[in-house]
């Protein structure tokens, strides 16, 4: 049985839910959750509801006592039921996910453990509206992060977060967060004739929808090894170098006449190396995805010397994986190649080595067509992202052989089928062709990674335009005139590619 409050209080004399009205549609992980019900007023005097529904107000509902759905009040409609004074009120009530979606977090965090800083968020920016965690919801991570959050979404954050090492992070009914590794939320297993669910409900079926067979990632950011390089002044001479690759990492930076081996007592103090944008006051500065050093005004390099830096470069490269027994596989099904391709977008990958083993887990995830299994029931609990073992001999389903390979719960949908009785209807689809889903989701990551996500604070939009304008005066074209020179002029400290031909003034 289920019940509902609205406000913190339980519905006034006269009022009830509407029969088979209530729905649940449950997000994923970190997503939005919907519920959806109607009130019939049947109060008979015509005045309605002894309280104003009130967008944002707190709707909770209850099944045997157990809190299972906690959000707020989103857009009711009140229509008239017929010609006696009965109201219907249409409800619609976003679970604490939303919180998450309009909390903008302005800060910039230096490096620390990833669940330091996300607890340093919540703490600023999400206590006021009741979130909460504690230390079994929020585990100590050992992977690192800095990131720069100008005006950012908290949903965006944690999402950043939870992808970076692949957790999951959700808001609980009583607005407690977790952000857990994934293994964390696994769920009862599932026994024939044991557990309870609907029998006549239960299906296996073979689905394809999420199919593909060659992944290509775009634009990874491979590295490069540690270089040691002269930065090279801009053409311009605005107190700017360059060198070959965009940074990866903070430089370290020399003040030097040894270009190739610098002394560690040239090292310019890291103190006085920041990031552009962002840092002030210091000597130089960089910035991630950018291969030019910034110079202070105030500082000068000594006749003689050179600037150096010793840093870690990186570059853009595709990578693209594919699995050619499951493309043979398909072209003979189906003729044709037998190619299913997945693009994406890689720039947030930096590693060469991380991108290809990603891209290999998700072809050996999707390149085999999968099972689903489909039941209802009345008692049976699960949320999106859990992990279960499923043992059903009818079915030959043994998740247990592998390893625990286990099944994944991909959508659950709630709804009312009268007298007060909610169903749950669930999809799980299997993860015994990649040696199982907890195995899959650990082999992405690497612990030892430290992120940084933060180092520009300035976002340039190029806004393209252009208009008439009058012009007089004079402008010089100078003509050059292409050099060939021979094996044994070649090189010369004196010729160039191009020679200065004819220099021509043209008037307005």
């Amino acid at each position: 049985m289920f019940t509902i409050k609205i406000n913190g209080e339980y519905l006034p004399s006269g009022v009830q839910v509407k029969n088979q009205s209530v729905k649940i549609n449950h997000g994923e992980p970190g997503e939005i959750t919907v519920l959806e019900f109607a009130l019939i007023d049947r109060n008979l005097s015509g005045i309605p509801y002894t309280w104003d529904l009130l967008i944002g107000q707190k709707i909770e509902l209850y099944e045997d006592g157990v809190l299972k759905f906690g959000g707020q009040l989103d857009e009711p409609a009140t229509r008239k039921v017929d010609n006696h004074p009965k109201l219907s009120t249409k409800i619609y009530a976003v679970d604490w996910h939303y919180i998450a979606d309009t909390v903008d977090i302005n800060n910039s965090y230096a490096k620390d453990l990833i669940s330091e800083v996300l607890k340093d968020i919540l703490d600023t920016y999400f206590a006021s509206y009741g979130i909460w965690y504690d230390s079994d919801s929020i585990k100590t991570t050992t992977s690192y992060v800095s990131i720069n959050c100008p005006y950012s979404k908290g949903a965006a954050v944690f999402d950043e977060f939870a992808a970076l090492i692949n957790w999951q992070w959700k808001i609980g009914p009583d607005k407690k967060f977790y952000f857990r590794e994934r293994d964390y939320f696994q769920g009862a297993e599932i026994r024939e004739n044991v557990s309870n669910y609907l029998p006549g409900t239960l299906s296996i079926s073979d689905d394809r929808s999420e199919y593909f067979n060659k992944k290509i990632f775009q634009n990874v950011n491979a590295l490069t090894d540690e270089l040691t390089e002269k930065c090279t002044p801009t053409p311009d001479d605005d107190k700017s170098f360059f060198v070959s690759f965009p940074f990866n990492s903070k430089p370290t930076l020399y003040i030097t006449q040894d270009i190739d081996n610098p002394l560690s007592s040239e090292v310019v103090d890291s103190r006085y190396v920041g990031i552009s944008g962002l840092d002030t006051g210091l000597k130089y500065y960089w910035s991630k995805n950018s291969n030019i050093i910034a110079q202070d005004l105030l500082e000068s390099i000594p006749s003689s010397y050179f600037l150096v830096a010793k840093y870690i470069g990186q570059y853009k490269i595709d990578v693209v994986k594919q699995n050619t027994a499951a493309i043979a596989e398909r072209a003979a099904i189906e003729g044709g190649t037998g190619v299913y391709s997945s693009i994406s977008d890689g720039s947030y990958i930096e590693s060469l080595v991380v991108a290809e083993e990603k891209a290999q887990a998700l072809v050996d995830k999707h390149s085999t067509i999968s099972k689903q299994l489909l039941f209802s029931s009345y008692t049976m609990e699960y949320d999106i992202g859990q992990v279960v073992d499923v043992i059903l001999p009818s079915f030959q389903l043994n998740s247990l052989v592998s390893e625990g390979n286990g099944y994944l719960l991909v959508s659950k949908k709630t709804t009312d089928i009268g007298s007060a009785h909610l169903l749950k209807e669930y999809t799980f689809v299997d993860g015994s062709a990649i040696g199982g889903w907890i195995k899959f989701f650990k082999k992405w990551i690497d612990k030892e990674i430290s992120f940084t996500i933060r180092e520009d604070a300035i976002v340039s939009v190029p806004i393209a335009t252009s208009e008439e304008l009058e012009w007089s005066g004079q402008t010089q074209l100078k003509q050059f005139t292409a050099l060939f020179p021979s094996n044994a002029l070649f090189p010369s400290n004196i010729l160039y590619p191009g020679t200065l031909n004819k220099t021509t003034t043209y008037n307005d």
